[in-house]
């Protein structure tokens, strides 16, 4: 039997609700801080837009551990070239 839309897009929103309530307790960002600069800019927001029920199966503490240390990789590139561009 197949979930129909709106279980379908209730999972969906629970998995999004657990990323962001564990990056706001674990690494201590705003609600607001963990959307927009962590999850959306990560390579989890296209894939939970294309490919959501692939995503539902990953454990969601390893996937928030990705985007966290991405983040932390994406932010550390800007300095550097921040730094280049200064010298």
């Amino acid at each position: 039997m197949s979930k129909t839309y709106d279980e379908k897009k209730l999972k969906d929103e629970d998995y999004l609700r657990g990323l962001i309530e564990i990056l706001m307790r674990k690494y201590s960002f705003s609600k607001k801080e963990a959307v927009y600069y962590i999850i959306m800019s990560s390579y989890i927001w296209p894939s939970l837009i294309e490919y959501p029920e692939e995503n539902l199966h990953d454990d969601i503490k390893t996937i928030t551990d990705n985007i966290y240390e991405e983040y932390i990789e994406k932010k550390y590139e800007m300095r550097l070239k921040e730094h280049e561009r200064s010298e």
